[in-house]
């Protein structure tokens, strides 16, 4: 973290730089039905595109969480059912034209887009299809690391999107998940068990 407690990352990629077209289409092939496809831009850019294509082909619903930020082609928007940056990477992602978070994730849907969740840190997520928008409020808890606040929010709502939940359902459940990571320090430590999220929610909901 920085000295206001916001994420600071260095990215080293190492052996993400050498997955292949290879790599993805024994992957793909290796699955007996379609799943989520869950990527990050932490892989080659050339690959990145290459296995949205190859997953969207088959059937695949893919999520993509633009983390380093880049420019995505308009192409490849429209075969990515969940868009998922951050503030700084929507900013990136719309050229930085688009005044507000509302605005940039317009742009996004526009784009082709099918959904758009940007996440908001402190300030919780906007969640945006084509249908509606809705702000997501955080929970309240006391951040002492916020290095994993992102690869647990995208991972959990994953999960309950494959357990059949809808966009929203999803990303409230995220929410939840995030913030049970940010009170513990380090990054794969800090990620919680299931267990742990459905007491979690259990007591949040107990206190409303």
């Amino acid at each position: 973290m920085d000295q206001r407690g916001a994420n600071s990352i260095v990215v080293v990629p190492g052996a993400n730089y050498a997955c292949c077209q290879q790599d993805i289409d024994s992957a793909l092939e290796a699955a007996e039905v379609p799943g989520i496809l869950l990527i990050q831009n932490e892989i080659p850019e050339t690959i990145v595109e290459y296995t949205i294509r190859a997953a969207k082909g088959k059937g695949w619903t893919t999520i993509l969480n633009p983390a380093p930020a880049r420019l995505i082609s308009e192409g490849l928007l429209s075969m990515i059912d969940i868009l998922i940056p951050n503030e700084t990477e929507a900013s990136v992602l719309t050229g930085g034209k688009a005044g507000t978070e509302d605005e940039a994730a317009q742009v996004l849907l526009d784009r082709g887009a099918a959904a758009v969740i940007i996440t908001l840190g402190s300030k919780g997520a906007l969640c945006c299809t084509v249908e509606h928008k809705q702000q997501i409020l955080p929970y309240k808890v006391d951040a002492v690391d916020t290095t994993a606040a992102g690869d647990a929010y995208v991972g959990a709502l994953a999960t309950a999107l494959a357990e059949g939940k809808t966009v929203l359902e999803s990303a409230k459940f995220a929410a939840a998940v995030a913030a049970i990571a940010v009170t513990r320090p380090g990054a794969q430590p800090s990620l919680p068990w299931r267990d742990e999220v459905d007491e979690f929610i259990r007591k949040q909901e107990g206190q409303q």
